[in-house]
Protein backbone atom coordinates (compact mmCIF):
# COMPACT_ATOMS: atom_id res chain seq x y z
CA UNK A 1 0.00 0.00 0.00
CA UNK A 2 2.43 2.31 1.28
CA UNK A 3 5.16 1.53 -2.23
CA UNK A 4 1.92 2.32 -4.33
CA UNK A 5 1.30 5.23 -2.91
CA UNK A 6 4.35 6.58 -2.70
CA UNK A 7 4.97 5.77 -6.18
CA UNK A 8 1.63 7.93 -7.05
CA UNK A 9 2.98 10.64 -4.98
CA UNK A 10 6.46 11.15 -7.12
CA UNK A 11 4.35 11.90 -9.97
CA UNK A 12 3.10 15.48 -8.44
CA UNK A 13 4.84 18.25 -8.70
CA UNK A 14 6.26 20.52 -5.89
CA UNK A 15 2.91 22.67 -5.77
CA UNK A 16 0.48 19.85 -6.18
CA UNK A 17 2.45 17.73 -3.49
CA UNK A 18 2.35 21.59 -1.16
CA UNK A 19 -1.76 21.19 -2.03
CA UNK A 20 -2.44 17.62 -0.99
CA UNK A 21 -0.33 18.13 2.32
CA UNK A 22 -2.02 20.98 3.32
CA UNK A 23 -5.62 19.84 2.40
CA UNK A 24 -4.79 16.43 4.66
CA UNK A 25 -3.17 18.10 7.65
CA UNK A 26 -6.15 20.87 7.92
CA UNK A 27 -7.99 18.08 9.45
CA UNK A 28 -6.20 17.58 12.43
CA UNK A 29 -5.09 20.75 13.25
CA UNK A 30 -5.70 22.32 17.05
CA UNK A 31 -6.37 25.61 15.99
CA UNK A 32 -9.51 25.04 13.67
CA UNK A 33 -10.60 21.92 16.11
CA UNK A 34 -9.32 22.54 19.69
CA UNK A 35 -10.48 19.72 21.97
CA UNK A 36 -10.94 19.97 25.59
CA UNK A 37 -8.71 22.10 27.40
CA UNK A 38 -6.25 20.45 29.32
CA UNK A 39 -6.09 19.56 33.38
CA UNK A 40 -1.94 20.39 33.88
CA UNK A 41 -0.73 19.76 36.97
CA UNK A 42 2.39 22.10 38.18
CA UNK A 43 6.03 21.93 37.22
CA UNK A 44 5.37 21.00 34.01
CA UNK A 45 7.24 23.67 31.21
CA UNK A 46 5.38 24.39 27.99
CA UNK A 47 7.65 24.07 24.87
CA UNK A 48 7.05 23.51 20.78
CA UNK A 49 9.12 22.41 18.00
CA UNK A 50 8.88 22.58 14.33
CA UNK A 51 8.35 19.78 12.36
CA UNK A 52 10.07 21.52 9.23
CA UNK A 53 8.91 19.24 5.79
CA UNK A 54 10.21 19.73 2.45
CA UNK A 55 9.68 18.08 -0.92
CA UNK A 56 12.69 16.93 -2.76
CA UNK A 57 12.99 13.97 -5.24
CA UNK A 58 9.19 13.31 -5.50
CA UNK A 59 8.79 13.20 -1.57
CA UNK A 60 8.64 14.97 1.79
CA UNK A 61 11.57 14.96 3.62
CA UNK A 62 12.32 16.12 7.45
CA UNK A 63 15.05 18.39 8.85
CA UNK A 64 16.25 17.33 12.18
CA UNK A 65 18.86 18.48 14.39
CA UNK A 66 21.79 16.78 16.27
CA UNK A 67 21.66 18.52 19.63
CA UNK A 68 24.65 19.92 21.64
CA UNK A 69 26.60 17.86 23.73
CA UNK A 70 26.88 21.13 26.05
CA UNK A 71 22.93 21.47 26.43
CA UNK A 72 22.00 20.05 30.29
CA UNK A 73 18.94 18.33 28.68
CA UNK A 74 18.70 16.06 25.93
CA UNK A 75 22.47 16.47 25.17
CA UNK A 76 23.24 14.32 21.96
CA UNK A 77 19.97 13.76 20.92
CA UNK A 78 18.41 13.65 17.57
CA UNK A 79 15.34 16.63 17.73
CA UNK A 80 12.94 18.99 15.38
CA UNK A 81 14.41 22.70 15.79
CA UNK A 82 12.52 23.95 19.07
CA UNK A 83 12.30 24.77 22.51
CA UNK A 84 10.51 26.07 25.60
CA UNK A 85 8.38 28.99 25.45
CA UNK A 86 9.13 32.56 26.23
CA UNK A 87 6.67 34.69 28.19
CA UNK A 88 6.93 37.14 25.19
CA UNK A 89 5.75 34.07 22.67
CA UNK A 90 2.26 34.87 21.33
CA UNK A 91 1.71 31.13 20.78
CA UNK A 92 3.31 27.66 20.44
CA UNK A 93 3.52 28.69 16.85
CA UNK A 94 5.58 32.03 17.99
CA UNK A 95 7.60 29.71 20.10
CA UNK A 96 8.08 27.03 17.65
CA UNK A 97 9.35 29.68 15.12
CA UNK A 98 11.92 31.26 17.15
CA UNK A 99 13.24 28.83 18.64
CA UNK A 100 13.97 27.63 14.81
CA UNK A 101 15.49 31.10 13.78
CA UNK A 102 18.09 30.72 16.80
CA UNK A 103 18.78 27.19 16.37
CA UNK A 104 19.34 26.77 12.70
CA UNK A 105 18.83 30.36 11.41
CA UNK A 106 15.42 29.41 9.93
CA UNK A 107 13.81 32.98 8.52
CA UNK A 108 9.86 32.35 9.44
CA UNK A 109 9.41 34.82 6.46
CA UNK A 110 10.18 31.10 4.81
CA UNK A 111 8.24 29.27 6.73
CA UNK A 112 4.87 27.96 5.95
CA UNK A 113 2.83 26.76 9.06
CA UNK A 114 0.44 23.96 8.17
CA UNK A 115 -0.64 23.01 11.37
CA UNK A 116 -0.35 22.73 15.31
CA UNK A 117 -0.85 19.06 16.07
CA UNK A 118 -1.65 17.75 20.26
CA UNK A 119 0.51 18.17 22.85
CA UNK A 120 2.11 15.20 24.38
CA UNK A 121 4.51 14.86 27.49
CA UNK A 122 8.38 14.87 27.18
CA UNK A 123 10.96 14.00 29.82
CA UNK A 124 11.34 14.97 32.43
CA UNK A 125 8.49 17.15 32.70
CA UNK A 126 7.72 19.11 29.33
CA UNK A 127 4.22 19.43 27.56
CA UNK A 128 5.64 19.70 23.84
CA UNK A 129 2.97 20.86 20.71
CA UNK A 130 4.53 19.70 17.52
CA UNK A 131 3.93 23.11 14.87
CA UNK A 132 4.31 21.22 11.24
CA UNK A 133 5.55 23.47 8.39
CA UNK A 134 6.78 23.65 5.19
CA UNK A 135 9.59 25.13 4.58
CA UNK A 136 12.50 25.60 1.56
CA UNK A 137 14.06 23.11 0.16
CA UNK A 138 17.01 24.68 -0.60
CA UNK A 139 16.90 26.04 2.74
CA UNK A 140 20.66 26.20 4.47
CA UNK A 141 21.13 26.14 8.30
CA UNK A 142 23.16 28.41 10.17
CA UNK A 143 23.65 26.63 13.54
CA UNK A 144 23.99 27.97 16.32
CA UNK A 145 26.96 25.73 17.50
CA UNK A 146 25.99 26.20 21.60
CA UNK A 147 22.79 24.16 20.67
CA UNK A 148 22.86 22.45 17.54
CA UNK A 149 25.70 19.47 16.76
CA UNK A 150 24.47 18.90 13.39
CA UNK A 151 21.52 19.48 10.80
CA UNK A 152 20.42 16.54 8.54
CA UNK A 153 17.28 15.38 6.56
CA UNK A 154 15.68 11.90 6.55
CA UNK A 155 12.32 10.76 3.83
CA UNK A 156 9.60 10.55 6.38
CA UNK A 157 8.91 7.54 4.57
CA UNK A 158 12.06 6.00 6.27
CA UNK A 159 10.32 5.87 9.69
CA UNK A 160 7.67 3.56 8.28
CA UNK A 161 10.54 0.85 6.93
CA UNK A 162 10.93 -2.35 9.60
CA UNK A 163 14.12 -1.85 10.29
CA UNK A 164 14.07 -0.22 13.73
CA UNK A 165 14.17 -1.50 17.05
CA UNK A 166 11.33 -1.33 20.56
CA UNK A 167 12.15 -0.63 23.84
CA UNK A 168 9.52 -0.64 26.58
CA UNK A 169 10.30 1.53 29.92
CA UNK A 170 7.93 2.65 32.29
CA UNK A 171 7.59 7.25 32.48
CA UNK A 172 4.50 9.07 34.12
CA UNK A 173 2.67 5.83 35.44
CA UNK A 174 2.64 4.47 31.72
CA UNK A 175 4.48 1.76 29.55
CA UNK A 176 5.82 3.78 27.06
CA UNK A 177 7.05 1.92 23.36
CA UNK A 178 10.29 3.61 22.28
CA UNK A 179 10.83 3.35 18.29
CA UNK A 180 14.82 3.72 17.82
CA UNK A 181 15.60 4.48 13.95
CA UNK A 182 19.76 3.84 12.74
CA UNK A 183 20.94 5.76 10.19
CA UNK A 184 24.33 6.57 8.55
CA UNK A 185 24.49 10.51 8.05
CA UNK A 186 28.04 11.94 6.54
CA UNK A 187 29.97 8.42 7.91
CA UNK A 188 28.30 8.92 11.63
CA UNK A 189 25.67 6.35 12.41
CA UNK A 190 22.80 8.61 13.92
CA UNK A 191 19.79 7.20 16.01
CA UNK A 192 16.56 9.23 15.79
CA UNK A 193 14.51 7.65 18.87
CA UNK A 194 11.77 9.04 20.89
CA UNK A 195 9.28 11.64 20.89
CA UNK A 196 11.20 12.82 17.24
CA UNK A 197 10.54 9.33 15.66
CA UNK A 198 7.05 9.14 17.24
CA UNK A 199 5.60 12.39 15.83
CA UNK A 200 7.68 11.41 12.32
CA UNK A 201 5.99 8.17 12.56
CA UNK A 202 2.52 9.39 12.95
CA UNK A 203 3.00 12.37 10.04
CA UNK A 204 4.04 9.42 7.35
CA UNK A 205 1.30 7.24 8.52
CA UNK A 206 -1.25 10.11 7.58
CA UNK A 207 0.70 11.63 4.68
CA UNK A 208 1.51 8.51 2.88
CA UNK A 209 -1.98 6.71 4.12
CA UNK A 210 -0.04 3.47 5.66
CA UNK A 211 -2.32 0.48 7.13
CA UNK A 212 0.48 -0.15 9.73
CA UNK A 213 -0.23 -0.12 13.47
CA UNK A 214 2.36 0.69 15.76
CA UNK A 215 2.13 0.20 20.36
CA UNK A 216 3.04 3.40 21.40
CA UNK A 217 1.64 2.78 25.31
CA UNK A 218 0.41 -0.80 26.81
CA UNK A 219 -2.60 -1.23 24.80
CA UNK A 220 -2.20 1.79 22.82
CA UNK A 221 -1.73 1.65 18.89
CA UNK A 222 -1.17 4.31 16.75
CA UNK A 223 -2.65 4.14 13.37
CA UNK A 224 -3.54 6.32 10.30
CA UNK A 225 -6.51 6.74 11.89
CA UNK A 226 -5.99 7.80 15.04
CA UNK A 227 -2.54 8.74 15.06
CA UNK A 228 -2.93 12.50 14.96
CA UNK A 229 -6.72 12.58 16.41
CA UNK A 230 -6.74 15.10 18.43
CA UNK A 231 -9.13 14.18 20.75
CA UNK A 232 -7.22 10.79 20.83
CA UNK A 233 -4.17 12.58 21.77
CA UNK A 234 -5.21 14.98 24.27
CA UNK A 235 -7.33 11.86 26.18
CA UNK A 236 -4.33 9.78 26.61
CA UNK A 237 -2.60 12.53 27.62
CA UNK A 238 -5.01 13.89 30.06
CA UNK A 239 -4.85 10.42 31.52
CA UNK A 240 -1.03 10.33 31.83
CA UNK A 241 -1.61 14.08 33.49
CA UNK A 242 -3.68 12.75 36.03
CA UNK A 243 -1.71 9.22 36.87
CA UNK A 244 1.01 12.22 37.84
CA UNK A 245 -1.02 14.36 39.80
CA UNK A 246 -2.36 11.00 41.14
CA UNK A 247 1.07 9.63 41.95
CA UNK A 248 1.82 13.02 44.06
CA UNK A 249 -1.78 12.50 46.56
Amino acid sequence: MIRAFSQQIQMWTEGEAESRLEDILRQYDTRLHPSNDLNIPPGFNRASVLVPLFWKNGEWNVLLTVRSENLRSHSGLVAFPGGKEDPEDENVVATALRESEEEIGLDRKHVRVLCVLSPAIVRPANIVTPVVAIIPKDFEPIRNVEEVRKVFSLPISRFLNEDYTVKKFPFRGSLFFAYFFSDIIDGETIQTWGYTAQVIMKIAMVILDSDQQREVTEGHFMTKDTSLSAQTETDLLQQMLDNVKDSKL
